[in-house]
């Protein structure tokens, strides 16, 4: 989902979300845009900016793809 090139251009904010994602992902599909911005803590423009610059639309549709490609990773690791 997220791929080297992309990482490597991420600002601070960017890096802090990305890094929130990873270490909280059975909870962040759960969340809502201000949940996970009072968590990091940043603001939901920020959050947006990370979303677009990932290439989704919306906030609901990056949890959605992250989702998706976590049962995705389970399934072929079979666990």
């Amino acid at each position: 989902m997220f791929n080297e090139e992309e990482i490597k251009s991420f600002s601070t904010t960017d890096m802090r979300i990305y890094n929130y994602i990873l270490k909280h992902s059975i909870q962040f599909p759960y969340m809502s845009i201000r949940e996970l911005a009072d968590e990091i803590p940043t603001s939901t423009a920020s959050i947006m900016r990370f979303v677009k610059k990932m290439g989704y639309d919306s906030f609901p549709e990056l949890k959605y793809a992250y989702k998706k490609e976590e049962k995705r990773s389970f399934s072929l690791y079979g666990e």
